[in-house]
């Protein structure tokens, strides 16, 4: 199903969270996002910065298509490239 208006998307997959499973004669519906699959990998790419931050317990969040934002020194920063933020966080932080 193609919904296009995202208040829509969130408010079903936030029911659906809810309810827990939901079955229609007898077969399982999943409720996932809808990601393309090279976005899913350019967000796939951060993981080990975000494991490093998750240790360091430093907040950050991933801002659509594939940005990785969050704050260093008081200061927010945002990479498209997982190796700069790696660089920062070996070198700064």
């Amino acid at each position: 199903v193609k919904i296009h208006r995202s208040r829509d998307v969130s408010m079903i997959r936030s029911a659906a969270r809810r309810k827990g499973t939901i079955q229609h004669e007898d077969q399982a519906i999943r409720f996932a996002p809808d990601i393309p699959p090279l976005v899913r990998s350019a967000r796939r790419a951060f993981n080990p910065v975000c494991a490093e931050l998750i240790k360091r317990n430093i907040r950050f969040q991933m801002i659509f298509p594939a940005v990785l934002s969050f704050r260093v020194n008081g200061v927010q920063k945002s990479f498209k490239d997982p190796e700069d933020a790696k660089t920062l966080l070996d070198g700064n932080v």
